[in-house]
């Protein structure tokens, strides 16, 4: 997405807290609706951004640095595509990767 652009529409919807929907609260929001005792009629109100593809941009590889791939702040890396290899890494797409010495 590019930098500054506002979503063309947002789509809000109010989702019970009892759903697989509203599992995204921290253990304070859930203790405070807990303590309050109104658990089954709690609800919370989710916000969806959409955007348009004249509003985003290609996605741009990262790249090993000093032989270090990058992270995101989880330690994962974004590769959900062969085509998303960071610059400077190769792609091995074998079943028997698990016998190479690292």
């Amino acid at each position: 997405m590019r930098k500054g652009e506002q979503p063309v529409r947002q789509y809000k919807k109010t989702v019970p807290l009892l759903t697989r929907g509203a599992k995204h609260l921290s253990e304070t929001e859930a203790l405070i609706y807990t303590h309050r005792g109104d658990i089954e009629n709690a609800y919370i109100e989710k916000t969806s951004d959409y955007y348009g593809e004249w509003q985003t941009e290609p996605y741009q590889r990262p790249v090993v640095e000093n032989g270090k791939i990058p992270v995101n702040e989880f330690g994962n890396v974004y590769m959900f595509l062969p085509e998303m290899v960071p610059v400077g890494a190769v792609y091995l797409n074998s079943t028997y990767n698990t016998f190479l010495p690292f």
